[in-house]
């Protein structure tokens, strides 16, 4: 009977009181993306954020609302995602009045020089985001949302935040390494052989080209698949990356053993940017190159039951 009047009291307290109990408030962030999209990184964010009162929002700079002014008022902060200085003087430094009429926090995150574009924000307080947003995954997205809740949303709760991890420019993946990168192709075949029972010995060596972004943003279920199965089928996969630098790239090293090409075939997930310069690398290597094909608009199934087979997105080449 005691028990029963004390959880009858519970019930009715809760029942009363409830209307005066308000959640948290949620904050809303929007990242504006210039040529490229965000919107995988975005995603992750939010999957991310998704017990931490932060909402990430992605619209591409050329779908944004005329009142540039309304819609940046609804939130609290505006990150300008670009690919570059260049790119971000371009797309969103057209938006410098409307900034000043708002009242949220505004970031160019890379093309963290300008001052026009950056807004509540200090220089240290952008390095810090740019490092963590740049460098990406799901270790330095988390932390960023964190800095961001510490720094500006709610800073009464004070936590210790990792530094943000700064990855290789250039390097290899794997979805089964604790931190999925490797800075050389050394540590890469090391970590093989002991954790995996893995070599390179009598089996057929297939490399898979591939951006980082794949890795920053968390989009990596194609490149995942494609590690399996070749694996599955007893090749042994390099799955590597590298920073595009105007045609001087040279990732070489991440391909060879004592000066020597180890790979027998490669898979280029990449586009093709000066097509003259891919050829002279390809050609370097010499061994057979496969360029895949990415549909960006939707699943195995849709692609097969869409009429247009090969769609203009899908061309894997730019002429420049």
């Amino acid at each position: 009977m005691k028990n029963s009047l004390i959880l009858q009291f519970l019930f009715l307290t809760s029942f009363f009181l409830s209307p005066f109990i308000q959640a948290e408030e949620t904050t809303k962030v929007l990242i504006v993306s210039a040529m490229h999209s965000a919107h995988a990184k975005v995603q992750l964010l939010n999957q991310l954020s998704e017990k931490k009162n932060i909402q990430f929002t992605h619209q591409p700079s050329r779908l944004l609302e005329e009142n540039k002014k309304a819609l940046f008022s609804q939130y609290s902060l505006v990150i300008f995602d670009s690919m570059g200085a260049r790119d971000g003087k371009k797309t969103f430094l057209p938006f410098a009045s409307a900034i000043q009429q708002t009242n949220a926090r505004f970031l160019a995150i890379n093309w963290l020089e300008s001052s026009a574009l950056r807004k509540d924000i200090n220089k240290s307080q952008a390095k810090q985001l740019h490092d963590y947003y740049g460098n990406g995954g799901s270790v330095n997205l988390s932390n960023m949302i964190d800095y961001l809740n510490t720094q500006f949303f709610n800073p009464n709760n004070k936590i210790n935040i990792p530094e943000p991890i700064i990855y290789a420019k250039q390097g290899l993946y794997h979805p089964d390494y604790k931190d999925r990168l490797f800075s050389t192709l050394d540590k890469y075949l090391n970590w093989q052989k002991t954790s995996n029972k893995r070599n390179i010995k009598d089996k057929p060596i297939v490399a898979i080209a591939m951006y980082r972004n794949y890795f920053s943003e968390g989009d990596t279920t194609v490149v995942d698949t494609l590690i399996k199965k070749l694996e599955a089928s007893g090749a042994f996969a390099i799955p590597f990356y590298y920073q595009a630098r105007g045609g001087k790239e040279n990732y070489d090293e991440l391909l060879t053993v004592k000066g020597q090409v180890i790979i027998h075939t490669m898979i280029n997930l990449r586009s093709i940017h000066l097509a003259q310069k891919r050829k002279e690398e390809f050609i370097r290597l010499g061994v057979s190159v496969i360029q895949a094909l990415s549909y960006y608009s939707g699943d195995q199934a849709k692609w097969e039951a869409d009429k247009q087979g090969i769609s203009a997105s899908m061309t894997p080449f730019t002429l420049v």
